[in-house]
C-alpha cells in the first residue's frame, strides 16, 4: 500500500510489521485546531477476515480486553471498527496506543551480539513490570464483580515491548482466554500459543489459569 493514505479519519504513514493475521501500521488521527494523536493500527487481512470469522472474533476480543485492562504495563486500545478500502478491502482494524521502543526479543538479541550491555537491575525491573501488568489483568472483574479469569496464553519476548522510557508494555492479547467465556471448567479446547513458551498444561490442552502465564 502506498503511504501516506487516509482511511476512516486515520492517516496511515508507516508499515511497522507484517504477521499471519495481517499488518500493523503507524498512523495519525488529526482533529480540530492542530490536534494530532499518533496510534498503532492492527489491520486484519481482508481475505482472512472473510474466510476466518474466528480471526475477527479474536481481534474483537482483544479490543474488548484491552479497553477494559487500563494499566501502564499493558498496551491500550483506542478504537475497533470495520473499514472498507479499495486497497485493504473490507476488513476490521484495532486502533491502539503507539508504543515507541523495541521488543524484548530484539533487546536480548542485541545484547547477545555484544552490541549492548544490560545493567544487572534491568532484568529485575522488566520482570517486576511484567508481573504488575499480569497481576492486574488476572484480577480483572466484570460489571457484576465476578472474576473474568483472563489468561494471556502467549507471553514471549516478541510480545513484550521495552519503551523508549524504559518501561514494559505487554502486547498482543489476540489469543487471550477468559474463563467466563469458555465455561466453568477452564478448558481451553484448542491448543494455541507458542510451544517454547507454553506451560505443560497449555501444551496438553488442559485447563489454564494465571499460573500458566507466570510459567
Amino acid at each position: 500500500m502506498l503511504l501516506p493514505r487516509i482511511i476512516s479519519d486515520y492517516e496511515f504513514v508507516q508499515l511497522l510489521g507484517v504477521g499471519g493475521f495481517g499488518a500493523v501500521y503507524r498512523a495519525v488521527l488529526r482533529g480540530a485546531l492542530g490536534f494530532e494523536q499518533e496510534v498503532a493500527i492492527k489491520v486484519l487481512d481482508a481475505d482472512r477476515a472473510r474466510l476466518s470469522p474466528d480471526l475477527v472474533r479474536s481481534l474483537a476480543l482483544e479490543a474488548k480486553i484491552l479497553s477494559a485492562v487500563q494499566h501502564p504495563n499493558i498496551v491500550q486500545a483506542r478504537h475497533f471498527l470495520q473499514i472498507s478500502d479499495e486497497v485493504l478491502g473490507d476488513t476490521w482494524i484495532l486502533v491502539m496506543e503507539m508504543v515507541r521502543g523495541q521488543t524484548l526479543r530484539r533487546l536480548l538479541t542485541t545484547q547477545a551480539q555484544g552490541a549492548t550491555t544490560l545493567n544487572i537491575s534491568a532484568p529485575l525491573q522488566v520482570m517486576s513490570e511484567i508481573s504488575d501488568g499480569l497481576h492486574f489483568a488476572h484480577r480483572l472483574t466484570d460489571e457484576s464483580g465476578a472474576a473474568v479469569g483472563l489468561v494471556h496464553r502467549d507471553l514471549k519476548p516478541e510480545n513484550l515491548m521495552i519503551t523508549s522510557e524504559a518501561r514494559v508494555k505487554i502486547l498482543d492479547f489476540g489469543i487471550a482466554y477468559a474463563k467466563r467465556k469458555a465455561g466453568a471448567t477452564g478448558a481451553s479446547k484448542t491448543i494455541v500459543g507458542t510451544p517454547h513458551y507454553m506451560s505443560p498444561e497449555q501444551l496438553m490442552g488442559e485447563p489454564v489459569d494465571r499460573r500458566s502465564d507466570l510459567y
